[in-house]
Order: C-alpha cells, then sequence, then structure tokens
C-alpha cells in the first residue's frame, strides 16, 4: 500500500530590531517579528533586560555590552534565528578646572578633559566669556557671578556634565 508523507518545513523565526546598536539611554526598542508570532526571545551572555514574550530590551536597565537575542518559535516545527545587539554606555563627558573660583585678575584657566574629548563647552547664565572648543575661560572679560559650564560629548552616546566657577572680582582697595 501506499502511504502518504506530509513534510512540513521549519518554522520561520526571522526577527530584527531597528538597529544593530543602543544607548542606555536610548528609548526601549521593541522586536519586529517577520516569521511565525508566539515563539521566546532570550539572549546572551547574561546582562541584557529582555522581555521572553515581545522582544522588548531594557536598554537603561541592560549592562552595556554586546548581546546575541535568539528567538524559538512555539510552531509545529520549531525553529530559532539570533541577531547580535550592542548596548552602549554613554560617553564619559568628565572635566574640571584647577580652581572653583578665579578672580578677573587670574591667568585665564583652561578646563581639563578627563572623558571624551571633542565636545563642547556652554555656560549660563549670559556673562561669562568661555571658549566652546576648549573650555578656555577669559576671566577679565567674563562678569563677576557664579556660572554653571556644561561640557557636551560628540560620541557615540552624547553625555553632559556640570561645574559650577565662580568668577569673583577684585577686592575694593
Amino acid at each position: 500500500g501506499n502511504v502518504a508523507v506530509t513534510i512540513t518545513p521549519l518554522d520561520d523565526a526571522s526577527f530584527n530590531y531597528g538597529a544593530a546598536a543602543y544607548c542606555v539611554s536610548d528609548t526601549d526598542p521593541t522586536a519586529t517579528i517577520t516569521g511565525l508570532g508566539g515563539g521566546a526571545f532570550t539572549s546572551a551572555p547574561a546582562g541584557l533586560v529582555i522581555n521572553g514574550t515581545t522582544g522588548l530590551i531594557d536598554v537603561s536597565a541592560s549592562t552595556p555590552g554586546a548581546y546575541s537575542i535568539s528567538y524559538i518559535t512555539n510552531g509545529t516545527c520549531t525553529n530559532s534565528s539570533n541577531v547580535a545587539v550592542t548596548i552602549n554606555p554613554l560617553d564619559d563627558a568628565s572635566f574640571n578646572y584647577v580652581a572653583a573660583a578665579y578672580c578677573v585678575s587670574d591667568t585665564d584657566p583652561t578646563a581639563t578633559i578627563t572623558g571624551l574629548g571633542g565636545g563642547a563647552f556652554t555656560s549660563a547664565p549670559a556673562g561669562l566669556v568661555i571658549n566652546g572648543t576648549t573650555g578656555l575661560i577669559d576671566v577679565s572679560a567674563s562678569t563677576p557671578q557664579a556660572y554653571t559650564i556644561t561640557y557636551t560629548t560628540a560620541g557615540t552616546c552624547p553625555n553632559t556634565s556640570n561645574v559650577v566657577v565662580t568668577i569673583n572680582p577684585l577686592d575694593d582697595a
């Protein structure tokens, strides 16, 4: 006699994310399943916070690093696929000045960037004369008062940090 045999293909386990890398400050991405839905997500190594049902990655709660995310179908012929995703930390925006206060007659101080270089300096309130690239403060041209100086990086995952600097007037002799 004859026997009818049906060959069933493996489930389509295709999925993707909008990007291959995310910063810890980005909006949490969700996987787009283009194959058979209803499966489960896992990741390796440990450190990625991922929803096992939706594939939503909690980037701010995850440890920066490279991960392999697997999607496993639960259909008739289970199958799996993998996508590589990297979580990047925020840039190091650390910087400082030698002192927290300067007199208008002092030598102009320059910022020491201890984090990622190549960023930009800004200040508030108005009145501080500062070089946006180097952080050099022109103390003699600045209005005496306290200022918040902000350094913003321009790397993969931009970040900012602040330092308060006070410009003091000369004593009234």
